[in-house]
């Protein structure tokens, strides 16, 4: 009997390392393995977080010490070795992004100059938030795929402007990784009771990594606005009664690099007076991002990038 054939993800992120991708790469490699017409694997970073216990029907392999330019034939015959019929590379991740992505994009043109057969399938990640001129560090690698997987209309568009043919890109919208049960009365009392919010409160949450792009600081200074009021301007729709009653849930801890800021947004929020009405979470996990959804009555994001 002829084997399934094969298809090896490839990722610098997987659970649990903090990056959105992981989670992500989980998801793709269960959902299609459990679909049996593949052979699943997984191709990660050397790292302690890694959790291999948590693949089902597919395996996964952390053997990647380092993501760059000088790697990238190791990295290369660690995919070989697999003999994938199909790779899934994603690109970026927060093992190699910036300038390190050049590296991705050389493995690109290593892996079709030495094993042509393999059909490569790169899935891109937020290329429409990179300045102009630096989208062309993706070039040689979108140009090697066969097919180029995106999220969103935004980056549909910037890897078209980079000459790639229409008909070699997919957009596949990313789903949350998590599984949100339906929101009750009870299920609410009993998410704030265990993430010790008020009852009562009128709970505003934020959700993700927290960085300067992701406009922490602004939502501190709009929560501390509504509590005060003033003589003119939004916060006076507000009842008097219900602005006292506003709490922050800041539902996640700073992306890597970031804890500077992360920090800074502490201080802040202690400076505006509201130490006792915003909860950190830091790094949330599974349960505590569940709880802290359904403990919500506001949900507020204001990235100038990400998902």
């Amino acid at each position: 009997m002829s084997r399934k054939p094969r298809l090896l993800i490839v990722s610098g992120s997987y659970p649990d390392i903090r990056c959105g991708v992981a989670g992500h790469v989980r998801i793709i490699a269960q959902r299609t393995a459990q679909r049996g017409e593949y052979d699943v694997e997984v191709l990660t970073s050397r790292d302690p977080l890694v959790r291999t216990d948590l693949s089902d029907r597919y395996q996964v392999h952390p053997l990647i010490e380092q993501w760059t330019l000088r790697r990238v034939g190791q990295i290369g015959r660690q995919i070989l070795a697999r003999r994938p019929d199909i790779v899934h590379l994603q690109n970026p991740t927060i093992r190699y992004r910036g300038v390190r992505t050049l590296a991705i994009s050389a493995l690109g043109l290593w892996l079709k100059c030495r094993a042509p057969r393999i059909r490569l399938v790169v899935m891109q990640h937020d290329i429409a938030i990179s300045e102009p001129l630096g989208r062309w560090r993706y070039y040689p690698l979108l140009r090697a795929a066969d097919a180029v997987v995106v999220s969103n209309r935004r980056d549909y568009q910037a890897v078209r402007d980079l000459g790639i043919a229409a008909g070699r890109i997919y957009r596949a919208p990313v789903a949350s990784h998590f599984t949100i049960p339906g929101q009750q009365p009870t299920s609410k009392a009993a998410a704030r009771r265990r993430m010790d919010i008020p009852a009562d409160a009128l709970c505003v949450v934020y959700f993700g990594f927290v960085h300067p792009e992701r406009n922490v600081d602004i939502l501190l200074r709009a929560l501390a606005a509504l509590r005060r009021g003033g003589p003119a301007g939004p916060a006076n729709s507000l009842p008097c009664e219900m602005r006292q009653r506003l709490h922050g849930l800041i539902l996640g801890g700073p992306s890597p690099g970031a804890e500077d800021y992360y920090h800074a947004c502490q201080r802040l929020a202690n400076r505006l007076g509201l130490s006792q009405n915003i909860s950190w979470t830091g790094y949330a996990a599974e349960r505590q991002v569940l709880d802290g959804l359904a403990a919500g009555d506001v949900f507020v994001n204001l990235p100038q990038r990400g998902a």
